[in-house]
């Protein structure tokens, strides 16, 4: 859904649903069989290596876009991402609440962006995320089922060309998360990057960065 309510005012909506009604894969058949789920047998029962189950998914991404000036504008993100897995028995029935699992991801971001010359532009920001999810797997110390992981983030990206047909860009952006609301890690993550267009129909590039994965909740 967009909708622009003046010339330098843009507003978009994003919603989703999906329903799911499949299998999903817990362990493999072995080394030499890994396309195929596996079956353990404990005590003469039969474990299956799917889990049949009934998923739902949720996104509702919203987005504000302002021109102050023709080379200053600033855009403000929201953003929430939801699921809850509904376990099925071996007849097909939904299994008990306790045994579902919820979750969400929701936050938002602020950008602003400036053009201060005609060969460059200045990006910088902020970004709050965090992540709650509820289910019997991810009990912590607390004996709770209720999880959660805060996380933010600044970041600012300079974007240049200083002679004809060369682009750099240098960014930095400085991540703080909260691990299950006790211990905090920080990560500052550098990058650059070079573009050389000698022609239409060849372009080189070189790059170098720092990054990291930041671990599930489950981890």
């Amino acid at each position: 859904i967009g909708f622009r309510p003046s010339e330098n005012t843009n507003l978009d909506l994003y919603l989703g649903y999906r329903h799911n009604d499949s299998r999903q894969f817990l362990y493999w058949n072995g080394l030499n069989d890994p396309l195929r789920s596996g079956r353990i047998i404990i005590f003469g029962t039969v474990a299956s290596g799917t889990n049949h189950v009934l998923t739902e998914h949720y996104s509702f991404l919203p987005s504000f876009r302002h021109f102050v000036n023709p080379r200053l504008y600033y855009t403000i993100r929201g953003r929430l991402y939801a699921i809850h897995v509904k376990p099925l028995d071996s007849r097909g029935n939904v299994r008990p609440k306790e045994k579902h699992t919820t979750g969400a991801r929701y936050g938002a971001e602020a950008e602003v962006t400036w053009i201060p010359f005609e060969r460059g532009s200045l990006i910088s920001g902020f970004t709050y995320d965090d992540i709650a999810a509820k289910s019997e797997f991810f009990i912590g110390a607390d004996s709770t089922m209720l999880r959660n992981q805060p996380e933010y983030a600044f970041f600012t990206q300079l974007d240049v060309e200083p002679v004809p047909n060369v682009t750099a860009s240098l960014g930095l952006r400085y991540d703080v998360y909260h691990i299950d609301t006790r211990d905090v890690a920080t990560k500052l993550s550098p990058k650059i990057n070079l573009a050389m267009s000698p022609n239409e129909s060849f372009t080189l590039r070189v790059a170098y960065g720092h990054g990291f994965r930041v671990p599930s909740v489950a981890e």
